[in-house]
């Protein structure tokens, strides 16, 4: 039986087809994912924000808690350290050990967030995904003037960008907002 002349042609795409095709795609593949990455580390960056906000929400509840306030247990001592902290650089959140996990506060604020930002041996990191530096990466740090009692958040080695060209913050209250090497809630 004789194929016809349209019965040839209909056997496939030929190799040079698909080489074409698949180099096509690689270049688009190429063009577009520097662009996905970008927003990947930016959605990132607003969930670890988000974390932030959420810790921040949480403490500033317990501050104003009345059995919190109540309580003989060091909570008003940790607070303190935490709205009038006057040792230079910032401080870690999770520095706290012992009898200070087991206060009012601590207790407040572990029942509104499921976890305690303060426990050194809690690993606060997991709740973090835009830091590339493990350990030590959330800290606290309060107000450095006298017209507002308030503390901010932050998230070091990780920066507002999502580039991953964050550092170690040293600075102050006042400046954190012209960094962004850093995340951070107010």
């Amino acid at each position: 039986m004789k194929m016809t002349r349209m019965e040839k042609r209909n056997k496939g795409f030929s190799l040079v087809e698909l080489i074409v095709v698949i180099a096509i795609m690689a270049i688009l593949v190429g063009i577009a994912s520097p662009r996905l990455i970008k927003h990947i580390e930016k959605g990132k960056v607003s969930k670890d924000t988000q974390t932030l906000d959420r810790i921040h929400t949480a403490i500033t509840l317990a501050m104003m808690d009345p059995e919190v306030m109540a309580a003989d247990d060091g909570s008003q001592q940790m607070i303190e350290d935490i709205l009038n902290y006057t040792g230079g650089a910032p401080h870690r959140l999770d520095h706290y050990t012992g009898s200070w996990l087991n206060c009012a506060f601590c207790k407040a604020v572990e029942e509104s967030l499921g976890y305690n930002p303060f426990d050194m041996y809690a690993n606060v990191d997991e709740h973090f995904i835009s830091s590339p530096a493990p350990g030590h990466t959330l800290g606290i740090m309060s107000v450095q003037n006298d017209s507002l009692d308030g503390f901010a958040l932050y998230l070091q080695w990780s920066d507002r960008e999502g580039t991953k060209n964050g550092s170690f913050y040293a600075g102050d209250y006042n400046d954190i907002e012209d960094t962004s090497s850093v995340i951070f809630v107010k």
